[in-house]
Order: C-alpha cells, then sequence, then structure tokens
C-alpha cells in the first residue's frame, strides 16, 4: 500500500510539474516570439502594423490582452479585456505576476524591448492559463480518487491473504501449545510447499522428537526412582546396622576410660576418650542420615502427645547450658506458663537442640538466647546467637542438605549440613514452620512457629502416631481417641508368609515389613511348606507373585489364609483377596495387610 501511493504520488507530481512547465515555456516562447515582430513597428512608429498585429495576437485563445508602449510610456496600441484590473492599474504594475480570481487564472508578464541595446517600449501580456489550471487541478483530483482505489483493493487483499495467514500462523501456535502441554495434535498443512509448509514438517518433526525423549525419560525416570527408593532403604537399613555396633563401642570405651581397676596409663585413657568422641560424633552422623533416609522414603514418623513447652524449654537449656560454659558463651531463656499442647516432644527437642547446638558452634564470645511467645494459634520459639551470620546471598540455600556457608565453615566448625535440613523437614512433620535471619558476623536468629492444637482434659499418655504421609493439617485432634489403657487397643501380632521365590526383587518390601512391629514376617520358597505352619486362630496372610509359570494355589483357596497377589497384568479373581499392580510399591503393600486385618479385627 504503501509504494502504491509512492508510486502514485511521484506521478502525480511529476505531470504536474510537466503541466506548469508547458504553460511557462509557452508563454516565454510567445513572447520572444512577439517580441521579434514588434521591434520594427515600435522603431519606426508604424502603428498601423503595431495595430494590426496586436489584434491577430489577440484572437489566440491563451492570450487575454495586450499593451505597447513606447519609451515614454505611451500607449502605442491595445487590445484590452481584462475585466479584473483597470489599464491604469495593469500600468502601475512593474513586475511579472500570477492571478487567481475563483476559478480563473492569468498570468501578467512585462517586457521591456530593446534594439541595439537601446530601450525602444515596453509590452503587457496577459496570459489566460484558466484552462491550463483547470487540466492540472482535474489531474490531481483524478489521482487522489485512483489512489483511494488503489488503496481499498490492497487494503481488501491484504485483509484476506493476511487473515489466511494469520489463520494458518494461529493454528500452527495452538499446535505448539498442545505439543508444550504434552499433547499430540495433529500438525496441519505439511502438505504445502512454501514456508507455512517448511514450518509445519519442522513443527511435526519436533513433536516426535519429543515423544521419544519423553519415553526415554519416563523410562529414566522410572529407574532413578527406584534407585533412588533402593538407596533410601539401604542407607535406612545400613544406619540401624551401624548403630549396634557403635553403641558398644562407646559404652566399652567408657568403662575402660574410668580405669576402675587402675591398670591403664593416662595415653591409654587419653586414646580411649578419643574412641569415644569419634563414636558419639559417628553415632551423631549416622543418625542424621538415618533421619534424612527415613524422611526420603515417608518413613519418619511423630509421636503427639501431652507436650509442656516450659518443661520441654527447661529440659533443654540445662542439657545445653555445660556447652555453653564451656566456650564462656552466656546462655539465656525466656519461657512462659503454658498449658499443655498436643504435639511431638521429641521432634520439637530434636530441632531446638540442634539450633542451640549450632548457635554454640557458631559463635565464638557473646550470648545465645532462647525465647519463646505466643499468639493466638502458636508458640514462636526463637534461637538468637551473635555468632558469625550467614551472608545474604546463602540464606535461601541454608536448608538444603549437606549445605554449609562455605567449605571452610566444614573445616573449621566440622558437621555434614544435615541439621537444619531435617530442622525444616521436622518443623513441617509437626505442622509447624522454621526461617532465618541473619547478617553476617551479626548473628543469626532462627524461628521455629510450632502451631496449638486444641486441649484435651484428662488426656493419657497414649500417643497418636503421625507419618510423613499424613496431612497435619487435616488432623482434628477434637476428633481422635486416646485410650485411658492399654486393653482397648488390640495389638494382635499378624504373620506375614511371603512365598520369597524373587529375593532381589522382594528386598525392599522384606526390609519394609520387618520394621511393622506388629508383624511376623515368615519366608517360604515352596508353597507346600506353608500349610502346616498356619495357625487356626489368628490371621494368616500370604503375599505371593502370581505371574509365575509354576505356581499352584488350589490348595491354598479353602484354607484359613487371606492372599495378597502381586502381578504385572492379571485381573482380579475370586481366589485371591487382594491384587496390587507390579512394580512393588512397599507403602500400598503395607497398606493392602492392613485392609485386610480391618476386616478380620474391627477398626485398628
Amino acid at each position: 500500500m504503501f509504494f502504491i501511493v509512492l508510486i502514485v504520488s511521484i506521478n502525480f507530481v511529476t505531470i504536474n510539474n510537466s503541466s506548469k512547465q508547458l504553460i511557462k515555456e509557452k508563454i516565454e516562447s510567445n513572447i520572444s516570439f512577439l517580441e521579434q515582430l514588434l521591434i520594427v513597428p515600435i522603431s519606426v512608429y508604424d502603428l498601423a502594423t503595431l495595430d494590426n498585429l496586436v489584434e491577430n495576437t489577440k484572437k489566440q485563445v491563451y492570450i487575454n490582452s495586450i499593451v505597447i508602449l513606447d519609451k515614454q510610456n505611451r500607449i502605442l496600441s491595445k487590445v484590452y479585456d481584462y475585466a479584473h484590473l483597470s489599464l491604469n492599474e495593469l500600468l502601475t504594475i512593474k513586475q511579472n505576476k500570477s492571478i487567481s480570481i475563483s476559478s480563473e487564472n492569468y498570468e501578467i508578464r512585462i517586457k521591456q524591448m530593446k534594439e541595439d541595446e537601446s530601450f525602444i517600449g515596453t509590452m503587457y501580456i496577459i496570459f489566460d492559463t484558466s484552462e491550463s489550471s483547470k487540466f492540472i487541478k482535474d489531474n490531481q483530483t483524478k489521482t487522489i480518487f485512483i489512489i483511494i482505489i488503489e488503496i481499498l483493493i490492497s487494503t481488501i487483499l491484504a485483509y484476506f491473504i493476511g487473515s489466511r495467514l494469520t489463520n494458518m500462523l494461529t493454528n500452527l501456535t495452538q499446535a505448539a501449545k498442545d505439543i508444550g502441554d504434552n499433547k499430540q495434535p495433529l500438525i496441519p498443512y505439511q502438505d504445502k510447499k512454501d514456508e507455512i509448509g517448511t514450518l509445519s514438517k519442522s513443527m511435526n518433526k519436533m513433536q516426535i522428537d519429543l515423544k521419544t525423549r519423553n519415553r526415554e525419560l519416563q523410562k529414566q525416570k522410572i529407574v532413578l526412582e527406584e534407585s533412588n527408593r533402593y538407596k533410601d532403604e539401604f542407607l535406612a537399613n545400613m544406619s540401624h546396622e551401624l548403630k549396634t555396633p557403635l553403641n558398644s563401642i562407646h559404652i566399652l570405651s567408657s568403662v575402660m576410660a574410668k580405669n576402675s581397676k587402675n591398670i591403664l596409663d593416662e595415653e591409654h585413657i587419653k586414646n580411649l576418650k578419643i574412641i569415644t568422641k569419634s563414636g558419639d560424633e559417628l553415632l551423631l552422623l549416622i543418625n542424621d542420615i538415618l533421619d534424612v533416609s527415613k524422611i526420603e522414603a515417608g518413613e519418619l514418623s511423630i509421636e503427639l502427645q501431652k507436650t509442656n513447652i516450659t518443661m520441654l524449654i527447661n529440659d533443654l537449656y540445662d542439657t545445653m547450658k555445660p556447652i555453653a560454659d564451656k566456650k564462656n558463651i552466656l546462655l539465656q531463656k525466656n519461657t512462659f506458663m503454658e498449658e499443655t499442647i498436643i504435639s511431638d516432644s521429641k521432634r520439637i527437642k530434636q530441632i531446638l537442640q540442634n539450633l542451640l547446638s549450632n548457635a554454640i558452634k557458631f559463635t565464638n564470645q557473646g550470648v545465645v538466647k532462647l525465647n519463646t511467645t505466643q499468639d493466638s494459634k502458636n508458640i514462636i520459639v526463637e534461637v538468637i546467637d551473635s555468632g558469625i551470620g550467614i551472608p545474604l546471598n546463602k540464606i535461601e540455600h541454608i536448608f538444603d542438605r549437606f549445605k554449609q556457608v562455605d567449605g571452610s565453615t566444614t573445616r573449621k566448625y566440622g558437621g555434614t549440613g544435615l541439621g537444619l535440613c531435617i530442622s525444616k523437614e521436622l518443623s513441617h512433620l509437626i505442622g509447624g514452620e522454621l526461617s532465618v535471619i541473619s547478617q553476617l558476623k551479626e548473628g543469626s536468629i532462627f524461628k521455629l512457629v510450632i502451631p496449638k492444637k486444641p486441649i484435651i482434659s484428662n488426656i493419657s499418655d497414649e500417643t497418636i502416631k503421625v507419618t510423613t504421609s499424613t496431612n497435619f493439617e487435616s488432623l482434628n485432634t477434637d476428633k481422635v481417641e486416646l485410650f485411658e489403657d492399654e486393653k482397648n487397643i488390640k495389638k494382635e501380632k499378624t504373620t506375614i508368609y511371603l512365598n520369597n521365590n524373587n529375593p532381589a526383587g522382594f528386598f525392599s518390601l522384606i526390609i519394609a515389613l520387618k520394621k511393622v512391629k506388629e508383624i511376623e514376617l515368615v519366608q517360604i520358597k515352596v508353597l507346600d511348606e506353608l500349610l502346616p505352619q498356619l495357625d487356626k486362630d489368628s490371621l494368616n496372610i500370604l503375599i505371593l507373585d502370581i505371574d509365575s509359570k509354576y505356581l499352584d494355589i488350589s490348595k491354598l483357596i479353602n484354607s484359613n489364609i487371606k492372599l495378597v497377589a502381586l502381578s504385572s497384568n492379571a485381573k482380579h479373581t475370586e481366589n485371591i483377596d487382594l491384587l496390587i499392580q507390579k512394580p512393588i510399591d512397599n507403602t500400598v503393600v503395607i497398606k493392602a495387610i492392613n485392609k485386610l486385618k480391618e476386616g478380620y479385627y474391627g477398626k485398628v
């Protein structure tokens, strides 16, 4: 559209200028011609010839009037028809002039005539250029009209062509969004040979590549999740196993270091104390790894019970004060009297003890404060220190695993960087929140917010067990039954038989089942071994993999046993009590066992 307007405008300007140039040249040529004709009659004062020439010149349609003066400005001849100026007014004009009146246009030209460089007279000619001006104006109107028509046509064409292109691009954009949302759209316009077709083919290839990559990523995700689960279970199991010999090392080295029989010298006692201290540090590290593994596996539990924050703070203060005194650090507390709340005192103490240990460890001199306040919904415990502080750019990572401020912190102060991570997870587990405010070289303030729960009077010491999979916010303690004595709680031990025909596949499940106190796990290799072992007066559950080709469960159908079958593709049959799809999810298996127990014992 722009170039159309530009081209038409240039044409218009060119035509307009050409027309004006032609008028000008026509006027100049007529003046020159008349000058040559009139020089001789004026020189000899041949008035008859002058009158004749003037009359004949006037007959030209584009010449309106002509006046000839001698060198004394006396009129020698004239034909004067110009209506807009009198003759005297005309003669007062001393230079060329253009006049436009309404639709009429005139050019007044004054020409001084000379013969042999001698002035002999003056010629006034009035040219009527109305027709030429009208032609130019008409041409301008037509040009503008043509421009409008061309703009209109261009706009219509641009609209239809642009709309078609826009619709195509919109469809391709929507297809791209669908691909981004993991949908499987049909890519249009792949049959086209233009740029749209090229774009569509590229998008289709991208979709195919994404499908392939997503399948590979999904496979990798499953493998990684399984590997991570095995890693967590391995760490949890190994940490648990390591604690037993470490406890023995700790006890024996402590007893020997006392040297009650006086058979050890100072060097031996010193070495035994080093062993005891190292064992303590290693035991703390293993406990941290065990907690992290349980958190990742969703197996870490809390026990809600009557908790008095003031008593808890006082006990914690008494425990940590000797450590602070040893570093000449003033440990202060500020507590209040609070009615009993429902929470996990062990986990709260673990969090605060970790925070206090860090505060004392990272404070070389000064004060560590333990302040407790409350509002209508929460109890707020703050651990304030005047220690090394945390840089602003490190605060967001301070609760990440194995993270400390920098490498020099680990070298100077020790530790693994697990404590704050565990504390953060534990605070979430009890329904609270752990946060920090710190400034480098100025100290830190760690704030633990513990939610209050509805107070239950005459509550016994029985506890409510909550795992990491429990939604704490949905737990309503108003509706929780807390029993006065243990005789109201069914604690029947259930025997679980596992047809272990795949030791590698059942490894993690065996570990998970062994951790459940109410379960006695018995592994069998052949089903024929099972029937003689069944207890007719209690619940018996058999877990077996029914994908095995050589498995025959017909002998078990009428026996006193509940069947929990594991399969990749089998459908539920009337001979099976519960069917669980592979891959094996330990949590699902344990829930299935609880479901069967609920049907046998009543709600547990």
